[in-house]
């Protein structure tokens, strides 16, 4: 597994801090409404099975949208739908769009591209994810107590998502983390 250094984390926890307080939620729901932007569900074709979720910037001939959208893949289960959109906001205000690139699409695995950059922000945008649905503080909280079914369970997410998130704050354990955001 691939990981962002601490500093990274920090600016991304701090831009989920920012977010929280702006939009006085951490629901991605909220927050995308709020931030004026489209959520939809999409049927991405028999070809697209794979595909997660996009976003769709406006300006996009092929979609002509008239602000930006997100679209998640209408046959995930909801769980996958939910950390969809906050992966997707991640690209959203960590402001992944390169310019030129009105259309982005993430697919099941990190692993489909060699470009180096998208990796970072792919992985940038599933670490954004997992820390606006599983706070360090809930996750501290739940993490020594309940099963990691249970976890995913409380928190509307799949336990691969829980797994990665406590992955995650293990690793900074281990290496002397000071005092992240929360």
């Amino acid at each position: 597994m691939a990981w962002l250094s601490l500093q990274k984390q920090k600016e991304i926890d701090g831009k989920i801090a920012e977010l929280k307080i702006r939009y006085n939620s951490g629901n991605p729901f909220t927050i995308a409404k709020a931030a004026d932007l489209d959520v939809n569900l999409y049927d991405f074709g028999e070809k697209g099975r794979d595909i997660m979720g996009a976003i769709v910037f406006k300006g996009d001939k092929r979609f002509n949208f008239k602000k930006d959208t997100i679209l998640i893949n209408k046959h995930k289960p909801e769980r996958n739908q939910f950390f969809t959109l906050a992966h997707e906001l991640g690209h959203y205000f960590l402001n992944h769009s390169k310019e030129g690139v009105l259309f982005r699409i993430d697919f099941n695995s990190d692993e489909y591209s060699d470009d180096d950059e998208i990796r970072m922000q792919e992985l940038e945008a599933n670490y954004f994810a997992g820390a606006l649905l599983m706070p360090k503080k809930t996750m501290l909280k739940y993490k020594d107590k309940l099963s990691i079914k249970d976890i995913a369970d409380a928190l509307n997410v799949s336990q691969a998502a829980v797994a990665t998130r406590i992955a995650w704050l293990e690793r900074n354990k281990e290496y002397g983390e000071q005092e992240l955001p929360r």
